[in-house]
């Protein structure tokens, strides 16, 4: 569950679940759901597109508190340095960190790749209900590395609240078999499911380290690392290109209305996980999301009109499931 002996306030809290539920949930999650929908009903393959956009806006958003001007040099220099704007541009500089690159370095491979498999998925015909109730299997993910790389043990409540999340997850992934598109089989949503598994996967590998990270320099730089992993992933988008400017090619003059609303709504979303992330443990942050992303699926299903019996008793599991779990460690 979330610590509390951290120093945070209950006012920090409340603008940090407010964030998470309202920013995610409400307002802004609606439109953030909204807009992925349109976007990816234009152009689903358009995944990388959509990750790249959401990291450049939300290191763009992060520049404003760790970009600095340094102050001008005082000691004898043989070549008057630059004046006015142009002298103040030379001088700039990102403040230093709390926590060090390395740490971030692992971190940001880890979030890059999660986040690139997360949006490719919806090319392979995976329905955003599954997508969302398919992500919140982390809290088994990071039970499962919890007991195999930190030696945890877990009793027979917490045993039993996580396999009813995986029940719910095998439902709402088995909702979406009869609703692939018409013109593709089986096998391409299989390829979705399996690129959403390995995001899990990397996914609990990335919390792991963020634990270590806050636990060793503290919880309170969650700014630091909203930055940091999302300006520090760029340069990795090189790697990818290829598909990258194949969907800008692509992709028509409507499908960036969707897009500016998706990436805008995501930077409350991102800050309000990231003061999570800092206030609380990977198991508390995931189990905190689970729920968040069930209210999500609510929407999706409302916003599309869609909601089978199949992909609501997942949800339910799901919700259940967590909740146990989270009574139990309470």
């Amino acid at each position: 569950m979330a610590t509390t002996h951290d120093g945070a306030t209950i006012g920090e809290w409340v603008t940090t679940l407010s964030l998470v539920f309202g920013g995610c949930c409400r307002q802004a999650r609606a439109l953030n759901a909204w807009a992925l929908e349109r976007a990816t009903a234009q152009h689903p393959d358009a995944g990388t597109l959509i990750t790249f956009a959401q990291f450049v806006l939300v290191s763009a958003y992060g520049l404003r508190t760790h970009l600095v001007v340094a102050p001008a040099a005082t000691h004898p220099v043989v070549v008057s340095p630059p004046v006015g704007l142009l002298g103040t541009l030379t001088r700039l500089r990102l403040k230093k960190r709390a926590i060090p690159l390395s740490r971030w370095a692992i971190q940001v491979g880890l979030f890059l790749v999660t986040s690139l498999l997360n949006n490719a998925a919806f090319a392979y015909d995976v329905p955003t209900g599954v997508h969302i109730i398919f992500r919140s299997g982390g809290l088994v993910v990071n039970m499962l590395m919890g007991w195999l790389i930190e030696g945890r043990r877990y009793n027979g409540t917490q045993i039993l609240s996580v396999v009813l999340v995986t029940a719910g997850v095998v439902c709402t992934t088995l909702s979406g078999t009869g609703r692939v598109g018409a013109g593709s089989g089986g096998g391409d949503y299989a390829v979705g499911i399996v690129m959403l598994a390995a995001a899990l996967v990397l996914s609990g590998l990335m919390g792991l380290a963020q634990d270590r990270a806050y636990g060793r320099y503290g919880r309170g730089h969650w700014e630091e690392g909203m930055f940091y992993l999302h300006f520090l992933a760029l340069p990795g988008f090189v790697f990818v290109r290829g598909p990258l400017v194949r969907q800008m090619q692509a992709v028509a003059g409507g499908f960036y209305g969707p897009l500016g609303v998706n990436v805008a709504s995501q930077v409350v979303c991102v800050a309000g996980v990231h003061r999570l992330t800092a206030r609380a443990d990977a198991v508390g942050v995931a189990l905190v999301l689970v729920v968040r992303k069930a209210a999500s699926l609510g929407l999706s299903a409302a916003l599309g009109g869609r909601g089978g019996a199949l992909l609501w008793a997942g949800a339910a599991l799901v919700l259940a499931g967590t909740l146990g779990y989270a009574r139990r460690r309470g």
